[in-house]
């Protein structure tokens, strides 16, 4: 398992620069929480987080790119978050955002590589402009002078080494998590940030920011083959100029799988799917906002990642600020129990074609049941007893059946009934051997008369789109050598059995489409009566079957 931390837009402000909502207990008081909340990680989040492999701080840590901020930010925000994530200053990853540019060493607006930039309308022009900026030292420089105090920081304060690369441009590092190889890749998408401002001298990056076709290609440049590979940049794709978005977005998807950003305060997950490739796009929110943000979407908030490159899947566990409970929980709001599931795309993008088509059969399998109402518990009791009928030994079965629908429109509910071919026969020589006997069957709080529509239909009818319990209780009659198989029609949250034996029959339980039931799943309640507990998600096609045979081997 590789986990870790993604966080970002602290914004350090000096003393001079606080006022409004935003004062320096609301900061503290934030601060103190976020760090309990990462060192509460395993218990409060989830047991897989117990071990952090690294942190990624996706711009942002100052709010002017001052020095006396970034060396607040340092000992105030940094270290501590480092300390409670229990990860070394090696294995953090830092990027600046527009935020960390010292604005007293902008360019001039005058400046000649800056005019023959802005002057460029035509893209294929424009691309060329920026490529040839970066690809010059002086003229790159000129533009990447405004980090110089987030450089400092890093390899002065922080005494990180990053080797060739320049922290104010590019940066990349290679390293192993849990016998994998990791490769991070840190891209500047700031360079052009404060450039340009509209009417009102406002500044306005929106559609005119770069990160340069050269600064990807430099960055994954001899790149070691690695098993997971992560892009950090503070802008999200839409901020950057027309074309130029298209082409850094394509370059992404060609050469990573996921990519982490901050900018936008707003705490989300977009699985982006293309012919170029998949990737998992990862905002990480605000780590401070104002207490009382004026839209409520922009909360403090924060996320962790773990992903399990063996079972190729993942999640993101989003936290936000509780103002209501004073602490940082999960993020229902956006995503129900704040853990967003993904899976883990391919790296291997020569046979991408074959691998999409191939999982959108899946997708075309799964679809009519993703249309369907979700099964957030279902509980199944059955009780047996043996017994003589007519000179023929049979299980007497009583059956109890409860669904707990979710909300969902479902056009189509219907509930079957499966009777044993041996006992209906037996039913025909013996009239006191009844197959099945209904005995309630309820939809909500409205009982329901079932009538067999053909086949073993009992009832087939329209469900609304509020949650509702189905209960469904009867008895049958099975032979003494007998079966019971219970296979879900529905994507099922939290499947529950409990089987009360007759003591003359010997039973098993088990599986069916590929569901394997683990031992501390089942659990014996007491002498005759044992429950399978199954707290995960249950696929249509997937069930339990119980058997049993006699203990003395008649039958």
């Amino acid at each position: 398992m590789i986990s870790w931390l993604h966080i970002s837009d602290w914004h350090q402000k000096s003393e001079a620069a606080r006022g409004g909502r935003e004062t320096a207990f609301a900061r503290k008081e934030f601060l103190e929480k976020l760090i309990q909340d990462i060192k509460d990680r395993a218990e409060g989040v989830d047991r897989s987080l117990s071990k952090l492999d690294f942190v990624v701080f996706s711009g942002d840590l100052a709010h002017s790119g001052r020095r006396a901020e970034y060396e607040a930010a340092l000992e105030e925000f940094l270290y501590p978050v480092l300390d409670a994530a229990d990860v070394d200053l090696d294995k953090l990853f830092v990027v600046p955002g527009n935020h960390d540019v010292d604005r007293g060493a902008l360019v001039s607006d005058m400046d000649g590589d800056f005019q023959s930039l802005s002057q460029s309308h035509e893209m294929d022009t424009y691309r060329e402009k920026v490529s040839a900026i970066l690809s010059h030292r002086t003229s790159r420089g000129k533009f990447l002078r405004p980090f110089d105090g987030f450089k400092e920081v890093l390899t002065g304060d922080m005494q990180v080494s990053f080797s060739r690369y320049d922290p104010r441009y590019f940066y990349r590092r290679t390293f192993e998590a849990d016998g994998k190889k990791v490769s991070i890749v840190c891209l500047n998408s700031s360079w052009l940030s404060g450039l340009v401002s509209d009417t009102g001298g406002r500044v306005d990056d929106y559609g005119k920011l770069a990160v340069g076709e050269i600064q990807i290609h430099d960055a994954f440049r001899n790149m070691p083959r690695s098993d997971l590979v992560i892009v950090v940049m503070h802008h999200p794709l839409s901020w950057l100029k027309g074309q130029e978005a298209n082409r850094v977005e394509e370059l992404i998807c060609k050469h990573s799988q996921f990519l982490l950003h901050g900018h936008q305060h707003v705490p989300r997950v977009n699985v982006s799917r293309s012919t170029d490739g998949d990737v998992v796009i990862i905002p990480a929110g605000a780590a401070f906002q104002e207490r009382f943000p004026m839209d409520s979407r922009h909360v403090s908030s924060y996320n962790f990642v773990s992903v399990d490159p063996a079972a190729k899947s993942g999640t993101v566990f989003l936290r936000r600020w509780n103002d209501k409970r004073l602490k940082y929980t999960s993020d229902s709001d956006i995503w129900e129990s704040g853990r967003f599931p993904f899976v883990l795309p391919e790296l291997d993008r020569d046979d991408h074609s074959s691998r999409r088509n191939a999982m959108h059969g899946v997708e075309v399998a799964a679809a009519p049941y993703l249309n369907r109402k979700f099964s957030k518990a279902t509980r199944l009791k059955i009780s047996h007893a043996m017994r003589e009928i007519g000179g023929f030994r049979v299980v007497e079965q009583h059956t109890e059946y409860t669904r707990d629908l979710k909300a969902g429109r479902e056009p189509n509910f219907y509930l079957e009934s499966w009777t044993d071919p041996f006992v209906l026969i037996k039913s025909e020589a013996c009239p006191d051997i009844v197959p099945h006997r209904h005995i309630k069957l309820l939809i909500g709080e409205e009982e329901v008369l079932p009538v067999h529509d053909g086949g073993d239909v009992l009832v087939q009818r329209e469900l609304g789109r509020n949650p509702v319990q189905v209960y469904y209780e009867y008895e049958s009659q099975n032979p003494v050598l007998g079966v019971d198989t219970t296979k879900l029609n529905r994507f099922t949250e939290q499947f529950v059995l409990v089987l009360n034996k007759d003591p003359g029959l010997i039973y098993d339980i088990s599986g069916v489409g590929g569901l394997d039931i683990l031992e501390d799943e089942v659990e014996e309640l007491n002498d005759g009566c044992v429950r399978v507990n199954l707290k995960r998600l249950l696929y249509p096609y997937q069930g339990v079957r119980v058997s049993w045979h006699p203990k003395d081997g008649s039958y």
